[in-house]
């Protein structure tokens, strides 16, 4: 018998945003693999997932938890521009992500499924 997932909120919305972004005519053309939105150059899939569309087709997702937050009031305050700045002069990994990860681990926001339920 198969088992049918259920998104959570926060992927449905990544998803919603991602196909908005396929849609999107500013999307760099014939890609494999990563593409770009040519408004600002970014990967789509990262527009995606932090919900941050130039063009305002974006709807923002759902924070999973302390991380998610933080890594909006970075975004919003200007810091992860300076975090990835940093990161292209010195090529080193700022470690943004793997900090938000266990932040959001550490500090979840709701409730969280069981194991089970999320096969």
């Amino acid at each position: 018998m198969l088992k049918t997932t259920h998104l959570s909120r926060r992927d449905a919305t990544i998803g919603y945003n991602l196909a908005a972004c396929h849609a999107c005519p500013r999307r760099q053309s014939k890609c494999a693999g990563a593409c770009a939105c040519q408004v600002d150059g970014r990967d789509i899939i990262a527009h995606a997932q932090a919900g941050d569309c130039p063009l305002n087709l974006h709807q923002p997702p759902a924070s999973r938890g302390l991380g998610d937050t933080l890594a909006a009031v970075a975004e919003a305050t200007g810091v992860a521009r300076l975090a990835q700045r940093l990161e292209q002069i010195t090529g080193k990994d700022c470690g943004c992500r793997q900090r938000q990860e266990r932040l959001n681990a550490a500090v979840p926001y709701g409730r969280k499924e069981p194991e089970d339920a999320r096969r």
